[in-house]
């Protein structure tokens, strides 16, 4: 203050010296134009994906799996435009619950936007993209100090993988063995970051991030806790700051138990009856060695040499012009280099796949795909220590050109596959199956009848999970109340004819007693096949009485899927006895000739010609 200034007059304050240093100024600005690339990105990508699905379904009927999210989210959709947002959710209710949740809440939000289309699954998959990149780049950028090119050129290496652009578990199929991977990524890049600040946010951000991991996929406390909880553990022994570092871990902990741990509370009877009773790829008999067919998953299927080579090389340009006097000091003590190992990234990418290899978990391809973030973040930030040199512009240039070369080259191979024409065993074809639905309405309108129930059989290309789509998506018939409906037409669907896992026929008859050994004995075996007799008549005579079309294979069809792979869903064990004694009744009538589903598969539809019952007459 001037001496000749009065008492009590404000300071006048220097608005210079108050201003944060311009590198801060510059990396605050380059941050905010990085995630606004990012999201333009992401609307790129979505748009793609799309597109990629709507030409995929012209050709192909849907997966298995895709149907039974698609569906889902169309029937919670529907539920919650007739009902509201707690009735939807309810519905949602199964092994995972976040999808559910948003798409009640943006339906209720965003009807005009939420349409029952399949590329509403699609947009919902790139909302979880989206944090999961934008956490990326400011591990990259704020907290790894590197350059806004660099930093955007490893961001979206991780959206690169050439799985992410197939029609079969990429972006454009509604799954959410996808939204696994993002999420873990998500929580396991904030994990990193604790590594790198003292700042309570990102120890906050893991809680969040973990506990919407474990809404997403019921198993994800497992990858989670195999991946994260040793290197947290090495660190809880070999710090200084224990009580600090166990502190914040602890918070943590709260904040992802009180996002998700209520849910596997609720919802543990069907947690389990899915994992323990239902799932048959968690209990399998298959060697170490057959069951190492994850890593071929992950080094071949996810991520090929190519994505390999340009996250290593651009991880060895970072590590050399980290600038020559902190290299040159490195060098000089090997064992101080040899410490500076980012183990922590490298024990992330091993421990999902030695996991999955260890316990001999079934070989679901797309599992594995957390193990991608840990190899690329190795690769990419071998070297633990931020590295905030200034760099060449031309080289964020470059690492960019050549990251984009790659996603787009991955991209583009992706396009084949989607517009490729289905020819595997379980590759349906979209026309065949609408043709199954055209002859079934068509004499249902003959008939008379503005109510109808189907059923299917075997479960390969063809099955009525699939059938429920293609009417739901395809001609525009509303899930419901248990039905589909559009205008005065509804129809029903029995998923007892087609049981996954013997499980699944409970309601018709209780499980025989389990084999007190490794191999059951002869009486245990005849206690077994005679609950699978029972059943058997039950599901005949259901038919019989309830439903008015069925579909049946050939006998071709029948050898395939009682002698492939497809042997593993227990409808293709039992489909030939459920046949031949339905067809026995007499009541069947065959409608147009046999269709081919794909090149292994041919399947009949049958309709129900009972005679009507005789009213009953008083006495």
């Amino acid at each position: 203050m001037d001496s000749n200034e009065p008492a009590g007059f404000p300071t006048e304050v220097d608005p210079i010296a108050d201003l944060p240093p311009l590198a801060e100024i510059s990396r605050r600005n380059s941050t905010i134009v990085g995630w606004l690339a990012l999201l333009l990105f992401a609307f790129l990508l979505g748009s793609f994906a799309c597109t990629m699905n709507t030409t995929f379904y012209l050709r192909h009927a849907p997966f298995f799996d895709s149907c039974a999210y698609d569906n889902l989210m169309a029937r919670i959709i529907t539920t919650t435009r007739k009902e509201g947002i707690l009735k939807a959710i309810a519905i949602g209710n199964t092994t995972n619950y976040l999808p559910w949740v948003e798409t009640a809440v943006l339906t209720k939000l965003f009807p005009r936007l939420m349409t029952v289309t399949r590329t509403t699954g699609v947009w919902l998959q790139i909302s979880w993209a989206v944090p999961m990149l934008l956490s990326l780049f400011i591990y990259f950028h704020v907290i790894r100090k590197l350059d806004g090119l660099i930093s955007f050129a490893c961001t979206i290496l991780f959206v690169s993988l050439p799985v992410m652009y197939s029609a079969n578990g990429g972006f454009s199929d509604f799954r959410m063995d996808l939204a696994l991977y993002l999420f873990f990524s998500m929580t396991a890049v904030w994990f990193l970051a604790t590594f790198d600040t003292d700042a309570w946010y990102p120890w906050i951000l893991l809680g969040l991030c973990a506990g919407l991991t474990g809404l997403v996929r019921a198993t994800s406390p497992v990858y989670l806790i195999v991946s994260l909880g040793p290197p947290l553990l090495v660190r809880l022994i070999v710090t200084k700051d224990r009580v600090p570092l166990l502190t914040k871990a602890a918070v943590a902990a709260v904040i992802a138990g009180a996002v998700c741990g209520w849910f596997f509370i609720v919802n543990f009877a069907n947690l389990k009856y899915y994992y323990v009773d239902w799932n048959i790829d968690s209990h399998t008999n298959m060697t170490l060695a057959q069951a190492s067919q994850h890593y071929e998953f992950v080094r071949v299927m996810h991520l090929g040499k190519p994505i390999l080579w340009i996250a290593g090389t651009i991880g060895a340009l970072i590590f050399l012009t980290q600038g020559f006097r902190r290299f040159e000091k490195r060098l000089r003590d090997p064992l101080t280099v040899l410490g500076d190992i980012n183990w922590t990234a490298l024990w992330i990418g091993a421990a999902p796949v030695c996991m999955l290899i260890l316990q001999r978990a079934g070989l679901n391809p797309f599992v594995s795909m957390p193990t991608c973030f840990g190899v690329l973040m190795f690769l990419l930030m071998f070297d633990r220590r931020p590295s905030p040199a200034p760099r060449p512009a031309w080289l964020g240039m470059g690492m960019t050109a050549v990251v984009l070369i790659f996603l787009v080259r991955s991209a583009l191979s992706g396009v084949a596959v989607h517009a490729a024409a289905p020819v595997g065993y379980l590759e349906g074809d979209m026309p065949s199956h609408r043709k199954v639905v055209d002859t079934m309405l068509l004499d249902a309108a003959a008939q008379k009848k503005t109510r109808l129930t189907f059923a299917g059989s075997t479960l390969m290309a063809f099955h009525s999970v699939g059938v429920q789509n293609v009417l739901i998506f395809e001609y525009g018939y509303k899930p419901y109340g248990g039905l589909l409906h559009r205008g005065e037409s509804e129809v029903q669907f029995d998923q007892l004819f087609q049981p996954a896992a013997a499980v699944e026929l409970r309601p018709l008859a209780p499980d025989a007693p389990k084999p007190k050994g490794t191999e059951p004995t002869p009486d245990e075996l005849l206690a077994i096949q005679a609950v699978e007799e029972e059943r058997i008549n039950l599901l005949v005579t259901r038919a019989n009485k309830e439903l008015d079309y069925i579909v049946f294979p050939d006998e071709a069809t029948l050898a395939v899927a009682e002698g492939s792979d497809a042997r593993r869903n227990y409808a293709n064990l039992i489909t030939r006895r459920v046949r031949d004694r339905v067809l026995a009744s007499g009541n069947w009538q065959p409608l147009g000739g046999p269709i081919r589903m794909s090149p292994n598969e041919v399947e009949q539809l049958y309709a129900n010609r009972r005679a009507p019952v005789a009213p009953t007459t008083r006495p």
